[in-house]
């Protein structure tokens, strides 16, 4: 049976971790208080916010049509990565030059794990899809990008969970992010490495 166009099983699995993520947010806790109207009226805060969706948007594309050789446009990820990074600086210039006023209004006390636990299912479903329909020739890099793109979702919905404050974003919704995609890796190369033997 032919294997889904990769990027349909992307844009699924972008909206149900979306879904997943926003879910489980809402459950463990409200919204920072105006998060919503500060978006209309601060620009720079909106700015922020769709650069990081546009970042992980592409790179999860990418992720998915790099499993089928061939397929794969590399525009996708180049963009994306050059999204993701000025999402960053956007928080590291935030230092000086704050979108919002920082504040602890809304804060989370387990932002940090709240973060790596909501990015795990996503990840992991991501995954399981790209090598579930298809055989990834780079089965590490593409398990590295999907696990980029899921751990980016629970940090960019945390802009709007938790406080407001550059530093506190990079420290506790940013950080984790690399421990997700270097999780993610070990998993799949341990994996793979037991179905080979096997």
């Amino acid at each position: 049976k032919p294997a889904p166009p990769p990027l349909r099983v992307a844009g699924l699995w972008w909206l149900g971790s979306w879904l997943f993520v926003i879910i489980v947010t809402l459950l463990t806790g409200p919204l920072r208080p105006g998060a919503f109207v500060q978006v209309v009226t601060h620009p720079q805060f909106a700015a922020e916010s769709l650069v990081g969706l546009l970042a992980a948007a592409l790179i999860a594309a990418w992720a998915f049509e790099d499993s089928i050789p061939g397929a794969r446009r590399s525009g996708l990820l180049r963009v994306g990565l050059i999204a993701a990074a000025v999402w960053l600086v956007a928080y590291v210039a935030g230092l000086q030059f704050p979108a919002l006023e920082p504040s602890m209004a809304g804060k989370r006390a387990d932002c940090v794990l709240q973060t790596l636990l909501f990015a795990g299912p996503p990840v992991v479903a991501g995954i399981w899809l790209t090598h579930r329909y298809y055989l990834p020739l780079a089965p590490l890099r593409s398990t590295a990008l999907v696990g980029l793109a899921g751990a980016m979702l629970p940090a960019l919905f945390m802009q709007f969970a938790c406080m407001y404050d550059p530093a506190h974003i990079l420290s506790y919704h940013i950080l984790p992010i690399p421990g997700v995609v270097l999780v993610g890796v070990i998993g799949a190369a341990l994996a793979r490495r037991a179905f080979r033997r096997r």
